[in-house]
This record gives C-alpha cells, structure tokens and sequence, in this order.
C-alpha cells in the first residue's frame, strides 16, 4: 500500500480523537487509575490530533487511505497481513518508553498497530487469527481484511487458515509451527 507510517499515525490518531478518546477525559481519577498507560497516552495522543484537525480534514484523509485499498480489494478477495509489526513483545512492557526496533528503524508503539490502518476505515471487515509463537512464546496474529461490507470472505478465509493449521499453531503441541 502506498501509505506511510506518519500518514496512517496521524490519521488514525485525529479519527480516534473524534470519535473514540473525548470520553477518556470524562472518566473520573478513581477510575483512570485502572487504565493501562498506554491507553492514557493513546487517549492523550488522540486528543492532541483531534484539535489540529478538524472532522472534514480527517474524513478526506481517511478517504484518501481507502483508495488504494480498494482497488486492491477490486482484484483481490482478501488482504492477508500481519497485526503487529514486532514478533514477541514481553508481558509487562512498558510500551510507552520503550523504543521498538523493525529492521533498522527504531519505532514507538502506535506505529506497531498494523490494524490502526483498517481501524480508521469502518467499511471492511477484519478478523484476526492466530498465526503461531514468536520466538519467545508470545502468540502472533495475521489479519485478514475484506473487501468493503464482504464479511463473509475475512470469515471463510479466517475458518481456512484455522483448518489448514488444525487449529493447534498456538499450543504447547505445537509449540514452533508459524504460519508461512
């Protein structure tokens, strides 16, 4: 796709600003403190875009961003791709500081969503299914995106995957199986 890591972000982060976050800031103190930090600074980041741009700038990008995922969903049934960009984060990190390398680039945690792209364009359905243990164990996911309003394809694709994996990629049986 011929998106960027920036556009994606800062799209993504006005969308969620509009629609999704304003209500973090209404939760009161005692509550907050049950949230997870990065769902404070996710709501943080959120906001921040949602006031530098406005909803029709954000829906035009968001536009813009279907557009080639559509043509490719006009040849293709399904986009079959990965749900994070790192394999095997450990339980407990702590995402907000920590830097996060893919390659030779060092990245933060909002730029590892690989779904955040498909979050912001509500008219395709994703699924995600298993796809085995990163090396140290943690499970992994691809994400199966369909053309719009085709739920149907992400669902047989997804139930083919599955089958095709004896539904075991994620177990202890199994325990180096990934999904190629």
């Amino acid at each position: 796709m011929p998106w960027t890591v920036e556009t994606i972000t800062t799209v993504a982060m006005a969308h969620m600003g509009r629609l999704a976050t304003e209500e973090l800031s209404l939760i009161d103190a005692e509550h907050r403190a049950l949230l997870m930090p990065y769902t404070l600074a996710l709501g943080e980041l959120a906001n921040q875009a949602a006031r530098e741009h406005t909803l029709a700038h954000t829906l035009t990008a968001e536009t813009e961003l279907y557009r080639p995922l559509g043509a490719l969903l006009d040849r293709y049934d399904t986009l079959i791709c990965p749900t994070w960009a790192t394999q095997g984060l450990p339980a407990g990190l702590d995402l907000i500081n920590a830097p996060l390398p893919v390659n030779d680039i060092t990245t933060t945690w909002e730029q590892q969503i690989m779904t955040i792209a498909f979050n912001i364009m509500s008219r395709v359905p994703v699924l995600n299914v298993p796809s085995g243990l990163a090396p140290n164990g943690v499970p992994t996911g691809v994400q199966i995106v369909g053309r719009t309003y085709d739920d149907i394809s992400a669902f047989r694709i997804g139930h083919a995957l599955e089958t095709a994996h004896n539904h075991r990629w994620w177990s202890a049986e199994n325990p180096t199986r990934t999904f190629a």
